[in-house]
C-alpha cells in the first residue's frame, strides 16, 4: 500500500507544474490541500473495502504530490513573473509542511497511545467480564491475557498465545486468540482513523489559507 502512495506522490509532483502554469500556483496548491483532505477523511471515516482504501491513498498521494511540487526550484525564482503570489503561496505551503511534520509526530503518538490504553478494557469486555475486580480477570485465568494484550502494539498471534492459559483446549485457545486479535486490530484502527480525521481538518485549514492568498492577490491586482 505504501508503494501505491509513493508512486502517486512522485507522479503528481512530476506533472503538477502544468496546472500551476495554466491556473495559477495558489489555485493548484488549494486543489492539493483539498485532495489531501478528501483522502484523509475517507481513510478516517468511510473506507471499509480494499478498493476504497486504494482510492483514498491515491487521492491523498495526489494532494501531497501537488503541494510538494510547489517547493521545487522552479517556483523559487524571485524574479519570476509570478513574483509576489509565488512567494506568498510558497510560505503557506512551507508553513503547513513544517507544522505537519512537527505536530504530526505528536498526534500520531497521542492517538496510538490512547488506542493502546483502551485495549485491556476492550479485551476484558470481549471475554465477557465487565468489571476489573472480578475474579475472572484480576485473579483468574484471563488476568495475564488482559494485562499482556496492552503490550501487543502490533497484532501478533504468537505473542498472544503466550498469555492464554495452557490448560485450555487448543481449539479454544485458537478461538480466544482470534477474538483478541480482532479486538486489538479494531481498537488500533480507531486510533488511526482519529489521526486521519485530524489530518483532514489540518488539510482543510491549508485549503482555506491557500484560497485566502489567491483572493488577496486577485484583489491587489484589481486595484
Amino acid at each position: 500500500m505504501l508503494a501505491i502512495l509513493v508512486v502517486v506522490v512522485v507522479g503528481a509532483a512530476a506533472i503538477a507544474h502544468r496546472p500551476a502554469e495554466q491556473y495559477g500556483q495558489g489555485e493548484t496548491a488549494a486543489a492539493g490541500f483539498i485532495l489531501m483532505a478528501y483522502g484523509y477523511l475517507m481513510l478516517g471515516t468511510a473506507v471499509t473495502e480494499f478498493w476504497g482504501f486504494v482510492l483514498s491513498l491515491m487521492m491523498t498521494g495526489l494532494g501531497i504530490g501537488v503541494t510538494a511540487n510547489m517547493l521545487s526550484e522552479e517556483w523559487n525564482q524571485p524574479s519570476d513573473s509570478r513574483g509576489k503570489q509565488n512567494r506568498t503561496i510558497l510560505s503557506v505551503v512551507r508553513y503547513f509542511r513544517v507544522f505537519g511534520i512537527t505536530i504530526g509526530a505528536a498526534l500520531f503518538s497521542t492517538f496510538l497511545l490512547q488506542a493502546t490504553d483502551k485495549i485491556p478494557e476492550r479485551v476484558r469486555e470481549s471475554l465477557g467480564v465487565t468489571s476489573p475486580g472480578e475474579a475472572g480477570v484480576s485473579g483468574g485465568v484471563f488476568a495475564e491475557l488482559v494485562t499482556g494484550s496492552a503490550q501487543v502494539i502490533v497484532p501478533d498471534a504468537d505473542r498472544l498465545r503466550e498469555y492464554v492459559p495452557d490448560h485450555i483446549a487448543d481449539s479454544t485457545q485458537e478461538l480466544i486468540v482470534r477474538q483478541i486479535m480482532r479486538v486489538i486490530r479494531g481498537t488500533l484502527t480507531e486510533g488511526y482513523q482519529d489521526l486521519f480525521v485530524a489530518a483532514a481538518i489540518f488539510s482543510v485549514v491549508g485549503f482555506v489559507c491557500a484560497l485566502a492568498v489567491v483572493r488577496m492577490e486577485r484583489d491587489s491586482y484589481g486595484k
